[in-house]
C-alpha cells in the first residue's frame, strides 16, 4: 500500500507541473490568435485588443473565483470530481475554428468580450483555475515544496508563448494550424489534468486536506495588493493604447508590453533583497519624467525611442508595483485568495482603461493618470515602512511635479478639437505653413489624414491625393482613357473628404468609412462634402464586407478603386491580402484601376501591396511624390495596379524600398519581413 501510494506521489510530481506548464501556455498563446481573428472586421483598430485584454482580465477573475471557492471545499475528491466536469464541459468549444465573427457585429469593447466568451470562454477559466488550484492541491496533498517551483515553471510557459506565437507561430503558421494545434494542447492538458487530479486523490496526505493551519491574507494586504495590480494593468493597457496606433495592431506590438508585464511578475517574486527592488524603483521613478517629456513632444519624438522609454516605465514600474505585492503576499495554503485578488486589481485596470477612459477623456490621458496614481500608492506604501517617514514630503514633491508634467500634453490647445471613439483619438487643428499660410488639418495619433486650406482662391487637390501624386497619376490615366464619360469611383478611407475634389459633375463617388467619428467630423469640421459636386455616398462598416455585399449584390464596378484606410500610422492588414485583392478586381472594370497608398514610417507595404496585386494576376506601378508646402501637398508612396497593363501611368523609381514582393493572406501576415529596421 506504501509503495501504491509512492508511485501516485512520483505521478503527481509529473502531471501537476505538466498540467500548469501546458494551461500557461495554452492561456497565453490562444490570446493574439483570437484577438488576430477578429482584425478583418474591426478594421485593425488597437482597441481590439485591449478589449480582448479586458476579456482575459475578467475571465480570469472567474477561473481565480472559481479556484479560490473550490479550494475551501474540505473533500479532495469533491473538488476533482467538480474540476474534472468543468473540463468537460469545456470540450463543447472545442475545435476552437478559424472563423471570425459576424462582419456586421457592432465595433465595441462589449461586442469583443461577448464574442470571446461565446468562443473560448469556458476553457479559457478553466485553464485559468489551473495554477492556483493544482498549486493548492500539490500543497495540500503531493509534494508541500511544490508552489513556489510551480510558480515559476507557469511564468516560464507564459512567457514561452509571448514569445513563441510572433517569433514562430504567426510568422510561419496560417491560423487554420494554428487553432488545430491549440486545440491538440488542450487535449493534452484535459489528460495531465486527470492524471493530477488521480495522483492529488490517492496521496497519502490527501485526507489530511484542509486541516494545515494557514497564515490569512489580511483585509488591508489584500486591498494593496489589488491597488497595485490595477495600476499595473492600467500601465500595460495604456502603453499598448500608445504606442500600437502608430505602427499596426497586430500580436507583434501587442506581445511586448505584454511580455514586459509578465517579466515584471518574474522578477518581483524572485527578488528579495530590498536593494534590488529600489534599484527597479529608483529607475521608475527617474524614467518617468523622460517618458513624460516623449509624450511631450509628441509626434516630433522618435517611435523606438518612445517604444524604449515607455518600455522602461512598464517593466521598471510593474517591477516596483508588484514588489510591493510580493512583500505581502500570503502563506502558500492562501495562494488562491491572493490569485483571485490580483485578478479582480487587473480586471479593474483593465476596465478603466477600456470602458471607462474613452467616456471620460478626448486623449488617451489614463496612461500617465495610471503612472502617477500608481506613484503616489507606492510613496504611501513606502512611507508606512519603518524608517519611510522621512520619505513622505520628498514623495509628495516629486508626485505633484510628476502630475503637472504628465498633464501638460493633454491640456486643451487652442485651435483644436479632439475626439475620442473606439478606434482612437482624432484631432482638428489650425496650422500654418512657413509662408503663413492658415489650414485645418485631421490627425490620427501622428499620422495626418487631410489638410484643408483656410481660404483656398480655387479647391485643388492636395495632402497625399495632389496631382503629382500616385492617385493623381491613376485619375488622369482612367479619365484618359474614358474622355467625356462620367467615372465610378470608391474610396476605401474617408479622412477629411479631400479626394471629392477630384470629382466632375456627373461622376459617382462613394465613400466607404469604418469610424463613426471619422464621418462626423468630415461632415461638420472640412468642407469637402459640401462643395463637392452632385451627391457623395458613405458606406459606414468595414471596407471589405461593403465590397463583398456589392460584389455578390451584382452592382457595377468601378473604373477607379482608391484604397486609402489607415488607423493612425497603423495599417489594418486584412485590406492588404490575397484575398481582398481578389475581391478588389470583382469590384474594378476589366481595365479598372487599383490605386494603394501605402505610406508608412515603420513597414514597407509597398512590397506587401506590389505581392498582393502579383499573386491576382495584376500588374504593379510604385510612384512616390514629394512634399510642397505652399500647396499643402504631403509626401506619398503609392502602389498603382491594373489588370490591364495599358491602363497604368508611367512607373516611379522606388529608391530606397526594399526589393522583394511579399503575399500576405487572410490567414498568413509576417510583419518582420516587412520592417523598416
Amino acid at each position: 500500500m506504501q509503495q501504491s501510494s509512492g508511485s501516485f506521489v512520483r505521478l503527481g510530481a509529473i502531471a501537476i507541473p505538466v498540467s500548469v506548464v501546458l494551461a500557461a501556455f495554452l492561456l497565453f498563446a490562444v490570446q493574439p490568435l483570437l484577438a488576430k481573428a477578429l482584425l478583418p472586421v474591426l478594421g485593425g483598430a488597437a482597441a481590439v485588443w485591449i478589449a480582448c485584454l479586458l476579456f482575459f482580465q475578467v475571465a480570469l477573475v472567474l477561473g481565480y473565483l472559481y479556484a479560490d471557492l473550490l479550494a475551501r471545499c474540505r473533500s479532495l475528491e469533491l473538488q476533482v470530481l467538480v474540476h474534472g466536469g468543468l473540463l468537460l464541459l469545456s470540450s463543447w468549444a472545442l475545435p476552437l475554428g478559424d472563423v471570425p465573427p459576424d462582419p456586421g457585429f457592432e465595433a465595441s469593447s462589449t461586442a469583443v468580450v461577448r464574442w470571446l466568451f461565446v468562443t473560448v470562454g469556458l476553457p479559457y477559466v478553466a485553464l485559468a483555475a489551473t495554477s492556483p488550484l493544482f498549486q493548492h492541491w500539490s500543497h495540500r496533498a503531493v509534494v508541500h515544496a511544490f508552489p513556489h517551483r510551480l510558480y515559476a515553471l507557469s511564468n516560464a510557459a507564459s512567457m514561452a508563448a509571448l514569445l513563441a506565437y510572433p517569433l514562430l507561430a504567426e510568422p510561419w503558421l496560417d491560423t487554420s494550424i494554428q487553432s488545430a494545434l491549440w486545440t491538440f494542447g488542450y487535449a493534452l492538458f484535459g489528460a495531465a489534468s486527470l492524471a493530477s487530479g488521480i495522483a492529488a486523490m490517492r496521496s497519502p496526505d490527501a485526507g489530511a486536506l484542509g486541516d494545515h493551519p494557514t497564515e490569512p491574507l489580511t483585509w488591508g494586504a489584500a486591498a494593496a495588493c489589488f491597488y497595485f495590480s490595477a495600476c499595473g494593468s492600467a500601465l500595460l493597457a495604456g502603453v499598448t493604447n500608445h504606442l500600437c496606433p502608430d505602427v499596426a495592431s497586430v500580436p507583434l506590438l501587442w506581445l511586448l508590453p505584454l511580455s514586459l508585464y509578465l517579466a515584471s511578475f518574474v522578477v518581483a517574486f524572485a527578488t528579495k533583497h530590498s536593494r534590488i527592488r529600489w534599484g527597479f524603483a529608483l529607475a521608475w521613478l527617474a524614467g518617468t519624467p523622460c517618458a513624460a517629456w516623449a509624450l511631450l513632444r509628441g509626434p516630433d519624438f522618435p517611435f523606438l525611442g518612445s517604444l524604449f522609454l515607455h518600455g522602461i516605465v512598464l517593466f521598471t514600474g510593474c517591477v516596483t508595483l508588484h514588489g510591493e505585492i510580493a512583500r505581502r503576499r500570503p502563506a502558500s495554503g492562501e495562494l488562491t485568495r491572493l490569485y483571485l485578488v490580483l485578478a479582480l486589481g487587473g480586471a479593474a485596470g483593465g476596465c478603466f482603461v477600456a470602458l471607462v477612459a474613452p467616456i471620460l477623456f478626448d486623449g488617451f490621458a489614463e496612461y500617465p493618470i495610471a503612472v502617477w496614481v500608481a506613484v503616489l500608492g507606492f510613496g504611501a506604501s513606502r512611507s508606512l515602512v519603518k524608517g519611510g517617514a522621512r520619505m513622505v514630503v520628498p514623495a509628495v514633491i516629486y508626485a505633484w511635479a510628476l502630475g503637472i508634467l504628465l498633464a501638460v500634453p493633454f491640456l486643451p490647445q487652442r485651435d483644436t478639437l479632439s475626439a475620442r471613439g473606439f478606434f482612437g483619438v482624432l484631432r482638428v487643428q489650425e496650422v500654418s505653413n512657413s509662408e503663413g499660410a492658415r489650414a485645418r488639418q485631421l490627425t490620427h495619433g501622428r499620422t495626418i489624414h487631410g489638410v484643408e486650406p483656410a481660404n483656398p482662391s480655387r479647391w485643388e487637390p492636395n495632402g497625399y491625393y495632389a496631382r503629382e501624386s500616385g492617385v493623381g497619376l491613376a485619375w488622369r490615366a482612367v479619365h484618359e482613357r474614358r474622355g467625356a464619360k462620367p467615372l465610378r469611383i470608391g474610396v476605401v478611407g474617408l479622412g477629411t473628404g479631400s479626394f471629392s475634389v477630384w470629382k466632375r459633375t456627373g461622376d459617382r463617388l462613394r465613400f466607404y468609412e469604418l469610424d463613426p467619428l471619422v464621418v462626423k467630423i468630415a461632415q461638420t469640421q472640412f468642407r469637402y462634402l459640401s462643395r463637392a459636386p452632385g451627391d457623395v455616398e458613405l458606406r459606414l462598416g468595414d471596407a471589405r464586407a461593403s465590397l463583398r455585399a456589392e460584389d455578390a449584390a451584382g452592382l457595377p464596378p468601378f473604373d477607379l478603386l482608391v484604397l486609402d484606410a489607415f488607423s493612425g500610422d497603423a495599417v489594418p492588414t486584412h485590406l492588404l491580402t490575397k484575398e481582398a485583392f481578389d475581391l478588389y478586381w470583382r469590384r474594378l472594370s476589366p481595365d479598372g484601376v487599383l490605386a494603394v497608398h501605402v505610406s508608412n514610417r515603420h513597414l514597407d507595404l509597398a512590397r506587401v501591396a506590389a505581392g498582393g496585386v502579383e499573386a491576382t494576376d495584376g500588374h504593379a506601378r510604385f510612384i512616390r511624390n514629394g512634399a510642397d508646402e505652399a500647396r499643402h501637398v504631403l509626401p506619398s508612396e503609392w502602389i498603382i495596379a491594373s489588370r490591364d497593363l495599358s491602363a497604368l501611368p508611367p512607373a516611379h523609381d522606388r529608391g530606397g524600398s526594399r526589393t522583394g514582393s511579399v503575399v500576405w493572406r487572410d490567414d498568413f501576415a509576417n510583419l518582420i519581413e516587412v520592417l523598416r529596421w
